[in-house]
């Protein structure tokens, strides 16, 4: 078997994959066509384009970092590093409790702000529904 420039495998690349790319939040799940970011179309498939604010874009990429970051992590650790902080929030009273939920409640905040593009009003409301509930518990538990 020829290796070089004729085709076929390489010695030493068997196995090894391209890197996945990476995709901002704003566009995942609009199915194959990814727009230019000054073109960004709804979220449904409609044809009327939309101008995204400064501020959103800018977040994004700053988020991209870290999202690429959480993405390479085992796909157990974010779920379990999350109950992790509401059994301790609701374990620990006082301001040690309510500290637990914010910190929480930050990261969900964070995820729900990159993800809201992309949502119908049911996801939106049940978003809204448990960051709300959230600070209530975190209010709670900090007055306790």
């Amino acid at each position: 078997m020829r290796y070089g420039k004729g085709g076929g495998p390489r010695p030493g690349n068997q196995g090894v994959t391209a890197r996945p790319r990476v995709i901002p939040p704003s566009l995942v799940g609009r199915g194959n066509v990814i727009s230019p970011p000054g073109d960004r179309r709804g979220t449904r498939g409609s044809q009327e384009t939309s101008t995204i604010p400064p501020g959103r874009e800018a977040t994004e990429r700053r988020s991209a970092v870290t999202l690429v970051y959480l993405r390479r992590l085992p796909p157990w650790t974010i779920p379990v590093l999350s109950a992790g902080l509401l059994v301790a929030g609701l374990a620990i009273k006082g301001p040690g409790g309510a500290a637990a939920i914010a910190l929480l409640l930050v990261f969900l905040g964070w995820l729900a702000y990159l993800s809201w593009p992309n949502l119908g009003s049911g996801g939106r409301a049940l978003r809204v529904l448990t960051l709300a509930g959230g600070v209530v518990v975190a209010v709670w538990l900090a007055a306790n």
